[in-house]
């Protein structure tokens, strides 16, 4: 009777309170509202299911609570946490839900309409490229600009290093929901690629929208650039194989012919690859003879950003098991010597490491004693110093035949395309002097 009268309250809205806007923006589709009234009810370590709050759109409940954060931030759909003094949520459309026109309530009620379902359109198992897009003007217009600042850094790196484009074949690796990159890459003569587990279908009322909006932008900021790639695209409606290759398949096992591609690069994608050693060797098996790869990778565990290390203090088989369950989507925890080592065993040339992100010390000084102190971890005696970085970019080169390591770094310092390695950061490679003065990259056009 009791469960029956509070579900009748909670259908007429009465025990629904009006969450406090405005909201902030966070990462991704992660949106956060501060409640430090409701910290004593809220999540927290050790007590990761301890809150009642439910969360409402429009009335209809956004399950499931108690979300890891990295889900929020990357698959969104409606995915919230009520974690220590605040609300971190996303929308079910991953729209902006301060200009979305929709209401947003929750409930304290212990009642939690456990009968409720998502749609398979909305599972939080469902792949993030599979989703359905926003595409609204305002979105459409954050995905350009992201496409544009994310890639000119890439683009800035290949020109220095091949000095021409044109004719180059390019490969990015895990493209994410859009192929932007490798098409603004195609407006200057590259030969573009893409390769996904699982690549992104075409969303008409999205692809077309963006990249129409992506070639205008591009021939507004350069004349000078080709966009009838793009414009092909936007005429076909999808993605007619002359304009662009696209395979579908982990990398691990990538079907692309050995040698065949100047240029690969990925972005926060191989911290979800479970078999580096592997990725590596099929990265050095598909680069050509003094051919590049420029890769920014990710060491934190993505469950929580705030504490990037966590998933150091679990055993390699619960790890393992967390990594199958959830493909990957939280991180493969490997630490940048390891990495290191990975890429040398497979045969690059070390161009370049640049870390920009980094534990705080006030986090680590906590999680150290922690660490130490887990015995079945295999981390339990890991290096400090490693644990210190949490993201860099890698500059690598496949050795040319004709020339070997030695020349093809050589002409790289001179050229002041190095960024000097800190004396940490350089004994990841286990050389020493790896590093040239400070400089900034080159950018085509």
């Amino acid at each position: 009777m009791l469960k029956n009268l509070t579900q009748l309250l909670i259908d007429k809205g009465i025990l629904l309170q009006p969450l406090p806007r405005p909201f902030s923006h966070q990462e991704g589709n992660c949106w956060e509202v501060v409640m430090p009234e409701l910290s004593p009810l809220a999540d927290l370590e050790g007590a990761r299911q301890r809150s009642p709050l439910s969360l409402y759109e429009d009335g209809v409940p956004l399950l499931p609570a108690h979300a890891l954060h990295d889900d929020i931030r990357r698959i969104g759909g409606g995915l919230y946490s009520h974690w220590t003094d605040r609300l971190k949520f996303s929308t079910s459309d991953n729209s902006d839900p301060n200009t979305n026109g929709r209401t947003y309530k929750f409930s304290l009620s212990p009642r939690r309409l456990k009968g409720y379902t998502r749609s398979p359109v909305n599972a939080p198992c469902l792949p993030v490229n599979h989703r359905p897009r926003d595409a609204s003007p305002e979105q459409i217009r954050r995905d350009v600009e992201y496409t544009l600042s994310a890639i000119r850094t890439y683009a800035r790196v290949i020109r220095e290093l091949l000095r021409s484009l044109a004719g180059k074949r390019v490969l990015e690796v895990g493209p994410g929901v859009n192929y932007g990159g490798v098409m603004y890459l195609a407006a200057y003569g590259m030969r573009p690629m893409v390769a996904d587990r699982f690549l992104a279908p075409w969303q008409d009322e999205y692809h077309t929208a963006f990249y129409a909006a992506l070639r205008d932008e591009v021939a507004r900021r350069d004349p000078r650039a080709d966009v009838r790639p793009l414009h092909a695209l936007v005429k076909a409606r999808g993605y007619p194989r002359r304009v662009l290759a696209r395979y579908e398949a982990p990398l691990e096992e990538i079907p692309v012919a050995t040698g065949s591609v100047d240029v690969v690069f990925s972005n926060a994608v191989l911290e979800h690859v479970g078999d580096l050693e592997t990725a590596f060797a099929q990265l050095y098996r598909i680069t050509r003879p003094g051919g590049i790869n420029l890769h920014q990778i990710d060491f934190r565990d993505h469950r929580d950003f705030d504490r990037p290390l966590e998933c150091l203090l679990m055993s390699e088989p619960d790890f393992q098991e967390l990594f199958a369950r959830c493909h990957g989507e939280y991180g493969n925890r490997r630490r940048p010597e390891e990495v290191a080592a990975w890429i040398r065993a497979a045969g690059f040339e070390a161009l370049g490491f640049e870390a920009n992100h980094f534990s705080k010390p006030e986090y680590l000084e906590d999680f150290l004693p922690r660490l130490r102190a887990a015995s079945t971890s295999p981390y339990r005696e890991h290096p400090a110093e490693d644990l210190h970085v949490l993201s860099g970019d890698y500059w690598l080169r496949k050795p040319a035949r004709r020339s070997g390591r030695a020349a093809a770094g050589g002409a790289l310092a001179k050229r002041g395309l190095l960024t000097a390695l800190a004396a940490r950061v350089l004994r990841l490679w286990g050389r020493p002097g790896r590093g040239a003065a400070e400089g900034e990259r080159g950018v085509p056009g």
